[in-house]
């Protein structure tokens, strides 16, 4: 099955506690929404990712019963650092270029199998 994003959010920056423990206080997230930009001449509708910042990807519908998950090899070729959390269906991502990188918002950034 694949996959596109349906909703991105951006790790909050900002001056943030972060509890591991006994009790977990979750980090900040801020959404962020597709833009339009001009990519080599190209006028497209894309969600960019800043350098060096880590983001949570919820997916278009994963089935329950869908445990894995393989990433696009030019996602992955472009820089991004992936993880898959199968119980939660959320996929997180590490830009750790110093480029922007930009996915279109239609996109297939993957596909989930059982």
């Amino acid at each position: 099955m694949d996959i596109q994003i349906d909703r991105l959010y951006e790790l909050n920056d900002d001056l943030s506690e972060v509890l591991i423990g006994d009790r977990f206080f979750p980090p900040n997230y801020n959404e962020v929404y597709p833009t339009k930009r001009v990519i080599k001449g190209v006028e497209k509708e894309v969600f960019m990712l800043r350098s060096k910042t880590f983001y949570e990807v919820h997916a278009s519908h994963i089935p329950i019963n869908y445990m894995q998950m393989d990433l696009s090899p030019y996602l992955l070729s472009s820089g991004v650092i992936a993880n898959f959390n199968n119980k939660t269906k959320v996929i997180y991502l590490y830009n750790c270029t110093h480029n922007f990188i930009y996915i279109e918002k239609d996109c297939v950034i993957g596909e989930a199998y059982d």
